[in-house]
This record gives C-alpha cells, sequence and structure tokens, in this order.
C-alpha cells in the first residue's frame, strides 16, 4: 500500500486492507470453477467494467467522491502499513517462534 487508491483483484494481501469504493476498487474475480483462459476473459470484462462504469466518471465527474476515497486510502495506510511495524511482526513471526 502507497497511499494511493488501489485497484486490485481481491486475493494476497488485498483482503487485510480493502474497503471497497471507501478506499479502493477491487475487480471481481470469476468463479474458479472456470478455465483459466475463461477466467482471464472474464476477469478481464470486469475490469474494464469497473475501469469505465465507475473509475472513470468518478474520476472525472465527482472529484469529491475521488477525493474522499484517495484521503481514506492514504490514513488507512498508518500504522498498518508502516515498515516499522511490518519489520516487528516479520521479526517476530520468523525468529520468535
Amino acid at each position: 500500500m502507497n497511499g494511493s487508491i488501489n485497484l486490485s483483484m481481491p486475493d494476497g494481501w488485498v483482503p487485510e486492507f480493502a474497503r471497497e469504493m471507501n478506499n479502493c476498487f477491487l475487480i471481481r474475480p470469476a468463479p474458479g470453477t472456470i478455465s483459466e483462459e475463461e477466467k482471464d476473459i472474464l476477469e478481464n470484462r470486469n475490469l474494464m467494467d469497473l475501469l469505465e462504469n465507475v473509475i472513470m466518471p468518478m474520476y472525472y465527474r465527482n472529484q469529491d467522491q475521488w477525493l474522499s476515497i484517495m484521503k481514506q486510502a492514504a490514513k488507512d495506510i498508518f500504522p498498518v502499513f508502516e515498515s516499522a511495524r511490518m519489520a516487528d511482526e516479520y521479526y517476530m513471526k520468523i525468529y520468535s517462534s
């Protein structure tokens, strides 16, 4: 996290931080029951739909909402994504167990 508005799939570390339309935008994942090729196509459509129908209109037509999300994203990174906290946590998990 870097204090900007993130656009991502809800996987990996993202669910720890992401609050859809509050501090980020999330791409709706495809079901795991379809082929990789079908997943790529569907997730690409979901990305393009989000960009065309939510993100771009908000950026150009609703700067107050965009700014609110941007400010919240910047506010949410501290102290959770502060490097000293992460280093302490990694040390405790790796060397203190």
